[in-house]
């Protein structure tokens, strides 16, 4: 019985973990997809693809932000 107990304490557990990562996850992914919707593939490269002091920091930010995006899913 106390087998049984422990693994629904887990679960329920589990559960509560995948719940309160999911908030932060979806709302990340509808800002990505919002940011590739409204942002040009052109944009973006003419940005991000100087290999100068400017690009260089805006692609740093970029891939900060994208992480700080990522962390939930590193959590899990």
């Amino acid at each position: 019985m106390f087998v049984v107990q422990a693994i629904g304490q887990a679960l329920q557990m589990a559960f509560f973990m995948f719940w309160e990562v999911l908030w932060p996850l979806a709302l990340g992914f509808l800002i990505s997809a919002v940011v590739q919707s409204m942002v040009s593939k052109k944009a973006v490269v003419r940005i991000l693809g100087k290999p100068d002091l400017r690009g260089i920091t805006f692609a740093t930010l970029a891939g900060a932000a994208r992480m700080q995006r990522l962390s939930p899913i590193i959590a899990v």
